[in-house]
């Protein structure tokens, strides 16, 4: 059912609220009692999706499963590259070298084949379970990256082939969402692009992006736990939801290194000129648009 109504929101405003079909309904605005401000956000260290899952499992004991959302970061919080290319640590290595030495090529072109043409993995064997416990239960789970909304089909398959992706689409009742939901957002360069329980923000602020992702589709979870690997990301939501009347929970993930990806890394970094010019000639053959729009050719 579809219908709308104005009701003080759990981020203390008064919203025109939406009422929303599919997996996202029970985070909508309602009419119950606004809780009460809670204390400064939760923040920890975690090497395990288990231990995330038993946090949830003590919040789960006070506050109704669907008034709890978890958002989860992608790379490296719940999937990881098999191979470095393509990876957080392949796109970071270059802001790290000298100014005089050799980046690779058409960085954001190359980042987007590698997605395309990469399999992923789970961090842990664990993670697709603990999701699905989850939302078993009622719980709801956003995935939030930072990649582009160019990269969704890519970032879909893979979801979707590791048994992650949840199909429920949360804009689903929303006037005018249209698909793919994609909007510029007030205090953002870039557009962000929501569907499926996949939000892309590229590259920008992850905390105002989730606050208005959340007000725009009418939602006011009274427990929202974030899990991402880059404690800036964490930074930005511990902000945006400063004085938000829900607990708040940061976990700071840290991704367990693979046996062999040092050695790896640094035979990646010696091939990457050449295997760059075999990816470029297999896929963007000159004068295929693309290739000009990049500095090196």
């Amino acid at each position: 059912m579809t219908g709308s109504f104005s009701v003080t929101a759990g981020f203390g405003r008064v919203c025109r609220c939406v009422l929303l079909a599919g997996t996202f309904a029970a985070l909508a605005c309602a009419s119950t009692p606004v809780p009460e401000p809670m204390l400064a956000p939760r923040r920890t260290d975690v090497s395990s999706w288990a231990d995330v899952e038993a946090t949830i499992d003590e919040i789960a004991s006070r506050v109704p499963p669907d008034r709890i959302l978890v958002v989860a970061d992608i790379d490296r919080t719940v999937l990881r590259p098999v191979r470095f290319a393509g990876s957080d640590e392949w796109y970071d290595w270059q802001g790290k070298l000298p100014e005089n030495d050799v980046r690779a090529e058409c960085l954001f072109t190359s980042l987007g084949l590698l997605l395309e043409l990469s399999r992923m993995a789970p961090t842990e064997e664990v993670v697709d379970d603990v999701l699905q416990r989850l939302r078993s239960t009622g719980i709801q789970v956003l995935f939030l990256t930072a990649r582009n909304p160019g990269y969704r089909w890519a970032t879909e398959r893979e979801l979707e082939r590791l048994g992650l992706l949840d199909a429920s689409d949360p804009r689903e009742g929303l006037p005018g969402a249209g698909w793919p939901w994609v909007r510029t957002v007030p205090g953002l360069a870039r557009p962000i692009s929501v569907a499926n329980s996949v939000a892309m923000v590229a590259g920008q602020n992850k905390g105002v992006a989730l606050r208005w992702i959340l007000e725009e589709l009418g939602m006011a979870p009274e427990a929202l736990v974030m899990v991402d690997n880059k404690p800036s990301n964490n930074d930005t939501v511990a902000s945006a939801f400063s004085g938000a009347d829900a607990e708040l929970w940061l976990f700071d993930y840290v991704a367990q290194p693979r046996a062999d990806a040092e050695s790896e890394q640094a035979e990646w970094i010696a091939r990457w000129p050449e295997a760059w010019r075999n990816l470029r000639a297999l896929t963007m053959p000159r004068g295929q648009p693309g290739v000009a729009d990049c500095p090196n050719g």
